[in-house]
């Protein structure tokens, strides 16, 4: 599904669009404290980009995250990238850390719990998430660059590894 924003074509996928109206149907308090947090990760990389005076060309919405493709193909410096995909999660983080210190009602504690998971889950170094492109940007930087099958296979091995170790930290494994 297509449609235009001011000057900003938005596509958002088909499955993304079945699965959010699939989840307005799940009973609960969790979905719109779901939507939000989402809402906050994106502002924050909107954010990033509107202090950086970027003009966004086209916003791509799916099951995987959103991507953005910048006017004139504009691209941004490895710098800019690292911090353009810090900045979801760290408003994710900021938030969860906010509610936390104003309020200890069982409610704030839910909405600080959403956005911590959100901050976590999204930067673990699976598919095409900010981990992911974070990983990427810091394995470039730190190893001389690694041909994409390797550098996809040593991105995943990391993600697995932290999946585990949250995992135990969690006490899943006894």
């Amino acid at each position: 599904m297509n449609f235009i924003f001011g000057k900003t074509k938005i596509t958002v996928s088909f499955l993304l669009a079945a699965g959010l109206c699939a989840a307005a149907l799940l009973p609960g308090r969790l979905l719109p404290l779901l939507f939000v947090a989402v809402a906050v990760h994106e502002g924050g990389h909107f954010i990033w980009l509107i202090l950086q005076k970027k003009k966004v060309e086209h916003i791509m919405l799916s099951l995987t995250g959103v991507r953005v493709r910048l006017q004139n193909g504009t691209k941004m410096s490895e710098s800019g990238e690292l911090l353009l995909n810090l900045c979801g999660p760290a408003a994710n983080l900021l938030l969860g850390g906010t509610v936390l210190v104003c309020s200890r009602s069982v409610q704030s504690m839910r909405i600080a719990a959403v956005n911590f998971a959100i901050a976590a889950a999204t930067l673990l170094p699976l598919g095409e998430s900010d981990g992911a492109m974070i990983t990427d940007i810091l394995l470039e930087r730190c190893l001389v660059r690694l041909p994409e099958r390797e550098r996809k296979w040593l991105r995943q091995g990391i993600g697995a590894v932290l999946v585990m170790c949250l995992l135990a930290a969690g006490g899943a494994f006894g």
